[in-house]
């Protein structure tokens, strides 16, 4: 038989991520109350404080994988795929930031204007109000502005 590792039951006050479906929406839960590995979860966030009744330990999955299978997941699973994207797609703004940033600085000294680092952080914030500057920054050093 070829049976899968035992994960550890999760306790009382564990926080669970649902994901919701076409009728349900999603939300945040607390373990509440736990008996042999059956849970009874309570909305800690938003919404109208509901319950899940009769979820089983195995049935929470224990990595998520940004979509609705498992339905049910840890929080810091949740947590750790939304930071591991959201680290990617700044790492993308950040390449695609700082080509913008040589052309600009290309264009500018090619008409003779001198352009130094400050100068084309506050370029870029003018012209993209909407990115930090912590990102505009990090585009700059990236294109080897000095």
């Amino acid at each position: 038989m070829n049976r899968q590792p035992q994960q550890p039951v999760l306790e009382i006050g564990s926080h669970v991520h649902y994901s919701g479906d076409q009728c349900n929406q999603p939300g945040f839960f607390r373990i509440i109350s736990t008996v042999k590995g059956v849970h009874i979860l309570q909305e800690i966030q938003g919404g109208s404080g509901r319950q899940m009744t009769g979820v089983h330990d195995h049935t929470i999955g224990r990595e998520y994988f940004g979509h609705c299978n498992p339905r049910l997941v840890t929080q810091e699973s949740y947590d750790r795929f939304r930071a591991d994207r959201l680290a990617q797609m700044q790492e993308v703004l950040i390449r695609k930031l700082s080509t913008d940033v040589i052309e600009l600085v290309a264009n500018a000294r090619a008409a003779g204007v001198t352009i130094d680092r400050g100068n084309v952080v506050d370029l870029i914030a003018d012209q993209r109000p909407h990115l930090s500057l912590m990102l505009i920054r990090e585009a700059v050093s990236v294109a080897g502005v000095v």
